[in-house]
């Protein structure tokens, strides 16, 4: 009986992990676009520290969404999502998956969506090396297109140093 009720405990604790966990990086990335696109971000956080500080060691995005230097919050989005929800969704395709570089990103800068419900929860998280072009889709490992970070400037009307 022990053993039934360990199983179950470890069923349900397994049924709150997030949804995204077990998205491919691809259908990571299509919902994303689709919560745009249908007007589900409440909020946008950007955040980050100057591309040229050094670290001793990888500064992983736990680290940078504590310690950043700048946050920028965009809200109030309904009246303006639809163009920046076509700009960011032009943009998120550009993203090409890479495997798990097997250690921690050093990521600079942060963009972290919230819908309108639940309030608090994440509807994802993008993060961006100095250069702009490694970075993470969640906790997934991509590098994206060159004219990524410039799209993603340009939809948020943000200054992404």
């Amino acid at each position: 009986m022990g053993k039934n009720v360990l199983f179950g405990q470890l069923f349900f604790l397994a049924m709150l992990l997030p949804v995204h966990a077990e998205e491919s990086p691809k259908q990571q990335v299509d919902a994303i676009i689709q919560s745009l696109k249908a007007g589900d971000v409440a909020r946008i956080e950007v955040f980050g520290v100057p591309p040229d500080l050094l670290f001793r060691s990888d500064f992983a995005p736990e680290r940078l969404e504590t310690g950043w230097d700048y946050k920028l919050t965009i809200r109030n989005l309904d009246s303006t999502m639809k163009p920046r929800a076509d700009a960011l969704a032009v943009a998120l395709r550009s993203a090409a998956i890479q495997p798990s570089r097997g250690h921690s990103l050093d990521v600079r800068r942060g963009v972290v969506l919230y819908p309108k419900t639940p309030e608090g929860k994440r509807l994802a998280s993008l993060y961006f090396d100095r250069s702009g072009r490694i970075g993470g889709i969640n906790s997934t490992v991509v590098s994206f297109g060159p004219e990524f970070l410039f799209q993603l400037k340009k939809a948020l009307h943000a200054q992404i140093e």
